[in-house]
């Protein structure tokens, strides 16, 4: 058998498909999660029936494995919002945009098409879920496939690029300082919940995937030793790329 793959690529300093991915939230310990789906078109001169597995490996980008997804060939029905119900559209979707970034070309394109309607090729399809807490950056997908026989088709690499976002959630709405004097600093320890509404614990909270460090400034407290009317009159944040 043998392989072909296609992505997106809508930066041309960087390969393969764009992925932004989601943060997590909007409640503690939810969301963070985005399904990247992988489509290989897949020939065999003795029939497609003959094409018995097909398989992707996703690595992360220090080269390290992250996931072995085992592709199904695709049939009738709906299979992903967005992208055509029946094989013959999903394929011209995914040919057009190989065309369009110039990673297929329309010989190829066309070939496939061919093989596809001679019945000696098929596509095939998985997914995994990138989770927010992973790595971004360029990411390598190594597609393999074996006939009935035993027989592998030569490994196809492609590349997805996962964007990096900045994005931390701050729970400071009501931080207890304890009792407070005039020229004393007070600090408090966070702790690990995330609870909107104020625990008298500040809490920062990792929502993107990217390292960050968060710069806080704040002026004096107005009425030092009175913990009741005590209050940061003025706030300032600012978030900025780096180890956290």
């Amino acid at each position: 058998p043998n392989t072909c793959s296609c992505t997106l690529n809508d930066d041309s300093t960087r390969p393969g498909l764009q992925v932004v991915p989601y943060p997590a939230g909007p409640g503690y310990g939810e969301g963070g999660e985005t399904k990247i789906c992988i489509f290989a078109a897949v020939g065999d001169p003795n029939g497609a029936q003959d094409i018995n597995r097909v398989s992707a490996q996703v690595f992360h980008p220090d080269n390290t494995l992250k996931k072995e997804v085992q592709l199904e060939p695709m049939a009738g029905g709906p299979f992903l919002p967005l992208i055509a119900a029946d094989l013959e559209g999903c394929f011209e979707a995914i040919k057009g945009l190989g065309i369009d970034t110039q990673q297929l070309s329309a010989d190829l394109a066309y070939d496939i098409d061919h093989q596809i309607h001679a019945g000696t090729a098929w596509i095939w399809w998985g997914c995994f879920t990138y989770h927010i807490h992973q790595p971004d950056g360029r990411h390598k997908v190594v597609v393999s496939a074996e006939d009935a026989y035993g027989n592998q088709a030569s490994k196809k690499t492609n590349y997805f690029w996962v964007e990096s976002i900045l994005e931390l959630a701050v729970d400071f709405t009501s931080v207890n300082f304890g009792i407070l004097a005039p020229e004393v600093w007070a600090s408090k320890t966070g702790n690990s919940e995330f609870t909107l509404g104020g625990d008298g614990y500040p809490t920062v909270w990792q929502r993107g995937n990217d390292p960050a460090c968060l710069w806080i400034k704040y002026d004096a407290m107005t009425t030092p030793g009175a913990p009741a009317e005590s209050a940061i009159t003025e706030f300032d944040a600012a978030l900025t790329p780096g180890n956290v």
